[in-house]
């Protein structure tokens, strides 16, 4: 009796992580997909960019990053510029036509609308995704 007992335990036991692994994959893994990833990404660079936290915006962007300002150092010098100067006070950020397209490891952002002292302007990133994590590659806008 404690034989059978013991082995109905054990195949239980080694059931388990089966069961479990399958809810997991039905879930994607259980973790946020790409689009929300994204969406959140880009949240936090908007956020950072009303509080003149010119830092944490451009640590979303690859070394390689290129937008009409220049490579990754020209456009943190640009917004560095654009906050000391009032250019950033009161901006106004409007998301509500913002979609994020992924097509495997790369995406898209945008349209972002901005307003503020320099006016309005509408802005989009692109995105690659590299060993796993989202970089801002690209920036661009018009005004």
């Amino acid at each position: 009796m404690k034989t059978k007992n013991f082995l109905r335990f054990s195949i239980v036991l080694s059931v388990i992580p089966l069961v479990l692994a399958g809810c997991a994959s039905t879930r994607g893994g259980g973790g946020p997909s790409d689009e929300e990833v994204l969406q959140s990404m880009a949240a936090e660079m908007l956020e950072a960019l009303k509080a003149k936290d010119v830092e944490t915006m451009v640590s979303f962007y690859a070394d390689d990053f290129t937008s009409d300002n220049g490579g990754k150092d020209d456009t943190k010098a640009f917004l560095e510029g654009a906050a000391q100067q009032g250019f950033l006070d009161g901006l106004e950020v409007d998301t509500s036509e913002m979609a994020v397209a992924v097509e495997g490891d790369t995406a898209t952002i945008g349209p972002i609308k901005l307003e503020g002292a320099f006016g309005a302007l509408t802005m989009g990133f692109d995105m690659e995704k590299r060993d796993g994590k989202w970089w801002v590659v690209a920036q661009t806008q018009e005004m």
